[in-house]
Formats: C-alpha cells, structure tokens, sequence
C-alpha cells in the first residue's frame, strides 16, 4: 500500500481503524509491515484503545 492510497481509503478522518485497510484485497500482513514502517517514520501515530 503506498500513502496515497492510504489517503484515500480514510480520507480526512484523523483517526481510523486498521481493520478498514485489512478489509481490502491487499495482505494484512504487508498492510501491518507498511503501517509499522509510517509509525516509525513518524507519518502516523499509532494509539491504544484500552
């Protein structure tokens, strides 16, 4: 998944389940690796519901 596409799914939400992106027809697990990698990048932050 490239960050376009991200944009594009969730749009203007500032916060979004990662469950929307495992529900295409990408893998949840490159769709998992990518999002780690734009956390780590500081492109998203990650939260914890708790």
């Amino acid at each position: 998944m490239k960050w376009a596409e991200l944009l594009e799914i969730v749009g203007d939400e500032p916060v979004f389940d990662s469950s929307v992106l495992l529900s295409g027809h990408s893998r949840p697990e490159s769709v998992c690796q990518q999002l780690s990698r734009w956390v780590k990048t500081e492109r998203l932050v990650q939260s914890y519901a708790g």
